[in-house]
């Protein structure tokens, strides 16, 4: 019983690895085709079209402004700055332009007071000088702009595809606060603010469009507007106040109604992106689905794996079983690491950022894991004391792993002490110590808490001034987090292929498309050549291989994590079993007579 749960075992290990790898993979292709951010952008065009259906083919070019906005974007490809801005002619081009609105303002004014007929004939000199100022101030603009502002064009009019370029510079989330507020912002530009920072002047104009249709009460408004109404005409109807409130109390989901026909252009706005947030996490998670099924097929495919021949192997080693059987518990760590939602280049980049700030740790991490969320957190943290006590906790939880890693039970505690110490002082690079405190685990832990002490951060919360910049600081490191996620992807491709290696498999054929090479070719297929013979004879087994890896890697890992906590009751059962069945007393060889 124990080996037929060992032989399941050892297969779901090679499938838990085989969809982590086709799981790191798809992540990559999805990283580097920007599949997140196109299918948010698609959602946001499609939010602006039906906020404002005059917009119509703009709408993707306005989405590709704002998602690629060097603020918003959390891409490694995404500018780092503003083009010109410290351009002494940009300056004077700029200035000419407030010159303008000033002078238009004035003149506003002005004119307000000249519909007065007894302050008319006053302020009339006051307007006619106004005037012309708007008119000087407005050539002086003009010409300022015909020898330095460019003509800026639209850059793209369609919705993105799969294999659309320009992807990976697009935001690959974002709140609906943060769009909000950019509409505000492009609408209020001036064409040579909107030049300067490369926004086409008909992006502005749009920006100013939508905002205006979302001014407009949308159906929803109208009917709760029209259902209070008539609640309010059936209240007047009674004079005492107990029965108004009575009816106004018995009306059902009065509060909804009162919302929805008090809802603001934000409100509005944000109800239509929620939709569209949904409607973006669905597309982007069916173009995964299919990624991972085409890899799946693939796979099967290119490494021969065939299902039957693998229980076949396995069945048939006992060795390799008990190999694999010892190597899921690595499996599942890395599996969990693999497959952990929040294990996102954000979520890197906050190690790195912990590793100058390590007093500062975050209770809970964020949800979602993205720069935004991550810098949010961080702000908040730094309102608070510092932790004297991580570091400890961590070098002790070091300690502890280390004392029970497998093959080390005669390690003596300075042994241990030094080997934690050499993957804590990756995490707290500041508290670094001599050799000669690394003797036993309360040394270590004094020495830590001494460095800790004399750290001038540990004395409480930093400053505005420092926490700001201790903020800056996360926003600089978003690169490096990028660069940290993939090389850490990268290392766990490595470490999955080592593990299956070091256990016997051999999950790519050596040479490759020859696993079956030394297999008879059947009868009925000697007419084809023998490499499309074995193919034909091993089909179904590889088709059901290919099915089982499109289950994904979630599936795999749940049965192994699951199939790894039955085995130690299924042990206890076989150990408490009874080796052999007690023998029966022996009967006698006559039967005894009657008495």
């Amino acid at each position: 019983m124990l080996s037929s749960l060992d032989t399941v075992i050892a297969f779901a290990v090679i499938m838990t690895v085989l969809c982590l790898v086709i799981t790191i993979l798809v992540q990559m292709i999805s990283a580097a085709l920007g599949l997140r951010g196109k299918n948010l952008a698609n959602a946001l065009s499609l939010t602006f079209q039906t906020i404002d259906p005059h917009i119509a083919e703009h709408a993707h070019a306005l989405t590709e402004q704002i998602l690629k906005d060097p603020i918003l974007s959390d891409s490694l490809g995404a500018p780092k700055g503003r083009e010109n801005s410290g351009n002494p002619l940009w300056s004077a081009l700029l200035e000419a332009e407030k010159k303008v609105k000033r002078a238009q303002q004035d003149w506003q004014a002005l004119a307000r007071v000249a519909a007065d007929p007894a302050k008319s004939q006053e302020v009339a000199p006051l307007l006619e000088e106004a005037k012309t100022r708007v008119a000087q101030a407005l050539v002086s603009a003009k010409g300022a702009a015909a020898s330095i502002r460019p003509d800026i064009s639209l850059c793209r009019n369609k919705p993105w595809t799969f294999l659309s370029r320009g992807g990976k510079r697009l935001a690959t989330a974002i709140r609906p606060g943060e769009v909000y507020r950019v509409l505000h912002e492009f609408s209020e530009l001036t064409e040579s603010e909107a030049a300067l920072r490369g926004i086409p002047h008909l992006l502005v104009e749009k920006s100013a469009s939508i905002l205006n249709s979302l001014k407009q009460p949308d159906q929803p408004s109208m009917e709760s507007k029209l259902k209070l109404q008539a609640i309010i005409d059936v209240a007047n109807r009674f004079t005492s106040d107990g029965e108004k409130k009575a009816i106004v109390d018995s009306v059902a989901n009065l509060g909804a109604t009162v919302e929805r026909a008090t809802t603001q252009a934000y409100d509005r706005f944000q109800r239509w992106f929620g939709s569209a947030q949904d409607r973006s996490e669905q597309w982007f998670q069916m173009h995964i689905r299919g990624l991972t099924i085409a890899f799946s097929i693939v796979t099967a495919f290119a490494l021969q794996l065939d299902t039957t021949d693998l229980f076949r192997q396995l069945r048939d080693r006992p060795g390799l079983v008990d190999a694999l059987v010892k190597s899921a518990p690595g499996v599942l760590a890395q599996g969990a690491q693999v497959l952990d939602s929040s294990d996102t280049p954000a979520y890197h980049a906050y190690l790195l950022w912990l590793q100058n700030h390590p007093l500062f740790p975050l209770q809970t991490l964020p949800v979602p894991g993205t720069p935004q969320s991550f810098r949010q957190a961080i702000a908040d943290r730094l309102k608070a004391a510092p932790d004297k006590s991580y570091a400890v906790q961590q070098f002790d939880a070091a300690f502890d792993l280390a004392l029970k890693t497998e093959g080390t039970a005669q390690m003596t505690e300075a042994d241990a002490a030094k080997a934690a110490y050499h993957d804590w002082s990756k995490k707290f690079p500041t508290y670094s110590l001599s050799p000669a405190a690394l003797t036993d685990k309360q040394n270590v832990d004094k020495a830590i808490a001494s460095q800790i002490e004399n750290d001038s951060v540990a004395k409480g919360p930093p400053t505005a001034a420092s926490a700001l910049a201790w903020v800056s600081d996360y926003d600089a490191l978003k690169n490096e987090g990028v660069m940290a996620f993939e090389k850490s992807r990268q290392e766990t491709f490595r470490n999955l292929q080592t593990t299956i290696h070091d256990a016997g498999f051999d999950l790519v054929p050596r040479p490759l498309f020859e696993r079956w090479e030394k297999d008879p070719v059947p009868y009925w297929a000697r007419h084809f050549s023998p490499w499309f013979a074995h193919y034909l004879r091993h089909l179904l087994g590889v088709l059901i291989t290919a099915g089982l890896l499109a289950l994904g890697a979630p599936f795999w890992f749940n049965l192994l994590k699951n199939l790894m906590n039955l085995r130690p009751a299924v042990a206890s059962l076989v150990e408490k079993r009874p080796q052999s069945t007690p023998a029966l007393p022996t009967s006698p060889a006559t039967p005894p007579s009657s008495s």
